[in-house]
């Protein structure tokens, strides 16, 4: 009898301890133009570490700073979908999270899709997919070379 409710004990410790919370994890606050920002933390998820962007001015709440380390990240490599800005904010680690299955509705990140935006055809590629929304993150560029990025349902792209 002590042998089982010895046994019985230690299994109910070992359960409890197993369930006790991480108080160190967070949700991120910060979803900008496709993109998660992470700032002096790092994500749980697993990710690839695909490149970085040195030599930029950001101050922290400045959103139009942000939108600009974005927009020359994309330059460097269109296929990231995180950013982990270090401690002293002078460099961000651009990062690409390990999915399963990438693949939304037939799309996936990195597709050449085209669309109707107010009646002309744009072509673009996709950057980041929202699967509960059904919406794609397409980045293109006008006809002045300038870089754009839209929000557009999956039912409203085609493949190229």
């Amino acid at each position: 009898m002590k042998i089982i409710l010895l046994c019985f004990t230690t299994l109910i410790c070992s359960i409890s301890y197993s369930q006790q919370s991480d108080l160190s994890l967070a949700r991120v606050g910060d979803y900008v133009l496709g993109v998660y920002l992470f700032v002096d933390c790092d994500p749980v998820n697993n990710y690839d570490y695909v490149g970085k962007v040195d030599k930029f001015d950001v101050f922290e709440s400045d959103r139009k700073d942000i939108e600009k380390i974005i927009k020359k990240a994309r330059k460097k490599n269109p296929f990231f979908n995180g950013m982990i800005f270090k401690k002293d904010f002078k460099h961000v680690e651009l990062i690409k999270f390990i999915v399963s299955d990438e693949s939304v509705a037939g799309f996936k990140i990195g597709d050449q899709v085209i669309y109707k935006k107010l009646g002309a055809a744009i072509h673009g590629t996709i950057i980041a997919l929202d699967d509960a929304k059904q919406k794609a993150v397409i980045e293109y560029l006008d006809d002045e070379g300038g870089e754009h990025l839209d929000k557009i349902l999956l039912k409203n792209l085609s493949h190229q």
